[in-house]
């Protein structure tokens, strides 16, 4: 039985509860989640989103600059008990099928497994750290460009 309408019900109401927790921790500089008011994509968490924020809370860690940003960064990964860190919060899934045709004079039976990349909805609660994982190769400016600063993670 799919149950992603259920499991994404769920991520929204947790991401919410995060992000309420998070805005107020001392260790955080930051919070992005479009479910709060004070977020500058809100409105259209509400329009779109039928009032909810969706399944993913950006934030950033409190450290004197980049470097100790980028440290922090790992550190708190490391420290995750709850969430998986994976470095692209993807999962792929391989999906097969048989596909039928019928006509008057054949009969046709087509086999094809497909690789598809799950990420949003899944059961799994992921998080990274871009500037030590994906973005790693960049330095503090290309990583504010992307606009993946050093202090940034997202579950």
């Amino acid at each position: 039985i799919e149950t992603l309408s259920l499991r994404m019900e769920r991520h929204c109401e947790n991401s919410m509860k995060i992000a309420l927790h998070l805005r107020n921790h001392p260790n955080v500089a930051w919070v992005r989640y479009p479910g709060l008011p004070e977020d500058p994509q809100y409105e259209k968490a509400q329009k779109y989103l039928k009032g909810t924020g969706g399944p993913i809370v950006i934030f950033g860690i409190k450290a004197a600059n980049a470097q100790g940003a980028k440290e922090a960064g790992k550190k708190f990964i490391d420290s995750m008990k709850l969430f998986i860190h994976v470095a692209n919060c993807g999962v792929y899934r391989l999906s097969c099928y048989f596909r039928i045709g019928l006509t008057a004079n054949s009969l046709t039976l087509t086999f094809q497994c497909v690789y598809a990349r799950y990420n949003i909805g899944d059961a799994r609660s992921c998080a990274i750290h871009p500037a030590s994982t994906t973005h790693s190769q960049l330095n503090e400016q290309q990583l504010n460009d992307a606009g993946c600063p050093a202090d940034m993670v997202r579950l």
